[in-house]
Order: structure tokens, then C-alpha cells, then sequence
């Protein structure tokens, strides 16, 4: 026997004999329970690869005493393994390419034996308990690396200056700031290092990494203005900058971004949002929730013809809410609350979005994963899709998530707590797959409208503290 796939079986507590011909095995999602057997790694001479993802297994990883140089694929992810990963790891697989122990109780430091693998192009250590620094050498002497993830560690020290292209370095306990020299030696695309203990300034090297797509800061503590030659990342297309401790205005970029999400939110941003950002036609999400921005919503905002999601609350907007808002016809949420927004709500704001969308509009594998708190999707780059997987939208102190292909439709509008004054219009009726919908804390008079009985699909709705009358 050379191959065997016993996926999504009820395998618990068995046990194979020794297979010397085995080169390759799958017993993933097989409800394999019990201590993690050694049979697979120390008498199958010649497996090649080895996948028991998602199951109970549980214990310490034991490795053969002899060098298994035919092994290229471990996968152990998604199990309750503990105890800390072998020193000799690299040097009993030598060959391997692919390592996948993510979701477990592994613990202590990462070894520093993966240089020894010379082939090796990912690693998964993430969602564990792993402490101490990450080695230097996984980026300088791992020459094919490519993939690393270490995420929902307790990882300390600073961020080493050379790093594999795609990195993942999020929810650990890393200090210092961004190396100046950070580099990578095949061109970088992805580094996500949200919610550490980053300080300091944004270093102006930052802009020198080519080919950067993603770059994840969020829920550190960097400060100061962000450099405006972050604008000459040609490739960018995920920033994320949200809570931290920038000021300053948002810069003004010069040449047409690529960007298809912008997250500027919790910040000390003041002034305008640039009107550069009109020549982004690429731009599907826009977040500068909790800054101090002021002033009036730009005509140019009418320009955002692919904007999904547009969220502006906590900010000091004035003035009316412009009609330009009205020709987003793929807005999807927006929320506009806690501003000083005076005037009529128009009428055609409430005809956003009902407009169906395809399938294609919104699907793509997804690649990367950008969890953000009050937003969570998955998206492909390449292909500048988007699938809005489970989306959270909080009103009325409430947090409603919704699933998979509701954003076909406009499901929230929020806008509460501003100065809007006359009637809620009876165009309000158009919204008839919205979810969430806040109009409190407003000036708004006149009768609850009767189209109010088109919202079949309401589960939050909010009109308090105005000066309605009727009944809904």
C-alpha cells in the first residue's frame, strides 16, 4: 500500500501496523482520539506525506531517532497536541516543505533547527502557546520560505529584519517597531502584525518593500503622521491602520491606488478625507470610524461607484447629507452616526443598494483573512473579489452578524445621533431587505411612514429619541 485516504471516518482509539511501502496518509476530520501515534513518523520509512488535521489527538510529538529525508508534508493542525517541538525537528525532515501543527497546545520556543530544512516553503504554528523570540533565522536562512504564520501566540522580542513574503505575525506580545531595514528575499506581499505591542512611528522603509499587497498595523500603539510616500506602494490593496495612535491628516496621494480596502479607524486623523481617494475606483470598503475628521462629505464620494461598505461615524462631519451618496449603487452598509449632519434625510439615499448583485460581484476563493472586529471577511487579491463571509454591524449597543451572501442587498444604515430634522420619507419602503436601520437621536418629525411595512426583514430598528408620532 502507498496511499491511504480514510478522511471523515470514526477511526477512535485505532491503531495501524507498520506500513513500510506508505507514502502518504489522510486521516483528517477522522474523530481520532488518544495520544498522537508515533507509528507514522518512526516506521514508515518512506511516507511522504501525512495529514491528521482536525481531530482529538492528543500528547507530545516523538520523532524517529534516523533522519526520514523522503518526509515533505506534516500535517497535525486543528488537535489538542501539547509539549513543546522537538530541537531536532529540522534536522530528522530535512526535506520537508510543508509544516502545519496550527490549533493546538504546543508551547516553549520555536526551534531554530528549520534551517536545517532546506526546502521548506510554509509554516503553520499559529493558535498556540508558543513564548520566547522569533528566530532570526527563519527569514534569512530558510531561503524558500515563503508562508509563515504565527499568529494568537505569546511570542516577545521585536520583528526580525528579514521575514518570508506572506507573514503573519498577529496577536503575540511583540514590542519595538518596524525594523527600518525590514526586508524580505523574494519581494514581500503580506504583513499582518495587528494586535501586538508595536510603538513608535511608521518608518518611511516601509514604502521601499516591493510588491507589498497587504499591511495589516491594526491595534498596536505606532504614532505621528503616516508618511506620505506610503502612497507610492503601487501594489497595495489592503491597509489597515486602525487603532493606533496616528494624527495628523490622511495623506493625499498623487497617483491612482489599487486599494480595495481602507481602514483608517480609531485614530487621531483630523481634517478632510483626501479627494485622491476619488481616482481609487477599486475601493470596496472605506472605514474612519473614531477619528476627528470634520467638514462636509465631498461631491467626489459620488465617484466611489464599487464602494460596499462606507462607515463614517464619530467623526465631526457637518452640513447635509449630500445626494452624491446617492450614486453608490453597490453601498451595502453605511453608517453615518455621531456626526453633525444637518438637514432632510434625501429621499434617493434610501434607494442605495437595492440594487441586486451577482454572485460575482461579491465571490472569490478566499486567500487571505482579515478579521477586523466589527467587519470579517476573507478576500482574494488577485482577483480583487470580495466575499463578505459574516458581517457585524453594530446599533442600539447590539452587534447582528450576518452571513454569506446577504450583502447582495443593503442590509444596515445607521443615522443616529446627528441633527436631521423633517420627515422620515416614505422611500423607506425600498430598503425591504435591510436588516438594521437607526434613525434615533435625531430631530425628525412627522408620521412613521406606512411603507415602514415593507421591512420584511428588519431585526433592528431603532427611531427613539426624535419627534415621530403614529405607530409602526
Amino acid at each position: 500500500m502507498s496511499n491511504c485516504n480514510l478522511t471523515q471516518n470514526f477511526l477512535a482509539d485505532k491503531t495501524f501496523p507498520s506500513l513500510h511501502r506508505l507514502e502518504e496518509i489522510d486521516l483528517s476530520s477522522s474523530n481520532l482520539s488518544g495520544r498522537l501515534p508515533d507509528w507514522f513518523l518512526k516506521n514508515c520509512t518512506k511516507l511522504e506525506s501525512a495529514n491528521l488535521r482536525n481531530n482529538s489527538l492528543i500528547g507530545e510529538i516523538h520523532l524517529p531517532t534516523r533522519p526520514r529525508s523522503s518526509m515533505q508534508i506534516i500535517d497535525l493542525s486543528m488537535n489538542y497536541i501539547g509539549g513543546r517541538l522537538p530541537p531536532n525537528l529540522g534536522m530528522i525532515f530535512p526535506n520537508l516543505w510543508s509544516l502545519n501543527l496550527s490549533v493546538n497546545h504546543l508551547s516553549g520556543n520555536i526551534p531554530t533547527s528549520f534551517v536545517n530544512m532546506s526546502e521548506l516553503q510554509t509554516i503553520d504554528l499559529s493558535n498556540n502557546h508558543f513564548s520566547g523570540p522569533i528566530p532570526p533565522s527563519l527569514g534569512s536562512d530558510c531561503p524558500f520560505l515563503m508562508y509563515l504564520k504565527l499568529s494568537n501566540n505569546y511570542l516577545q522580542g521585536e520583528i526580525p529584519s528579514i521575514l518570508p513574503p506572506t507573514s503573519y505575525l498577529d496577536g503575540n506580545k511583540l514590542t519595538g517597531t518596524i525594523p527600518s531595514n525590514l526586508s524580505s528575499g523574494q519581494g514581500f506581499s503580506l504583513l499582518d502584525v495587528h494586535d501586538n505591542q508595536l510603538s513608535g512611528k511608521l518608518p518611511e522603509s516601509v514604502v521601499e518593500i516591493p510588491g507589498l499587497a497587504v499591511l495589516i498595523l491594526r491595534g498596536n500603539r505606532f504614532h505621528g503622521d503616516v508618511p506620505p510616500h506610503l502612497c507610492d506602494l503601487k501594489e497595495l490593496q489592503i491597509l489597515d491602520l486602525s487603532y493606533n495612535n496616528f494624527s495628523g491628516a490622511i495623506p493625499s496621494c498623487s497617483n491612482p491606488l489599487r486599494l480595495i480596502y481602507l481602514n483608517l479607524a480609531g485614530n487621531a486623523f483630523r481634517g478632510s478625507i483626501p479627494r485622491s481617494f476619488a481616482n481609487t475606483s477599486t475601493l470596496l470598503s472605506l472605514n474612519v470610524r473614531n477619528n476627528q475628521l470634520s467638514g462636509g462629505l465631498p461631491s467626489w464620494f459620488g465617484d466611489l461607484l464599487h464602494i460596499r461598505i462606507l462607515l463614517l461615524s464619530h467623526n465631526h462631519f457637518e452640513d447635509s447629507i449630500p445626494t452624491h451618496l446617492c450614486k453608490l449603487p453597490e453601498l451595502r452598509l453605511l453608517d453615518l452616526s455621531n456626526n453633525n449632519f444637518s438637514g432632510s434625510i434625501p429621499p434617493c439615499l434610501l434607494n442605495v443598494g437595492t440594487k441586486n448583485a451577482t454572485e460575482q460581484d461579491f465571490y472569490g476563493a478566499p486567500f487571505w483573512n482579515l478579521n477586523e472586529g466589527e467587519i470579517m471577511f476573507p478576500y482574494l487579491i488577485q482577483q480583487i473579489a470580495i466575499d463578505l463571509q459574516g458581517v457585524e454591524f453594530s446599533t442600539k449597543g447590539n452587534t447582528y452578524t450576518y452571513e454569506r451572501d446577504i450583502l447582495s442587498w443593503m442590509i444596515g444604515m445607521d443615522l443616529s445621533s446627528n441633527r436631521l430634522t423633517g420627515d422620515i420619507p416614505l422611500e423607506i419602503g425600498n430598503l425591504t431587505t435591510v436588516k438594521a436601520l437607526n434613525f434615533s437621536h435625531n430631530r425628525l418629525t412627522g408620521t412613521i411612514p406606512v411603507t415602514f411595512l415593507n421591512l420584511k426583514e428588519i431585526e433592528s430598528l431603532d427611531l427613539s429619541h426624535n419627534h415621530l408620532s403614529g405607530t409602526i
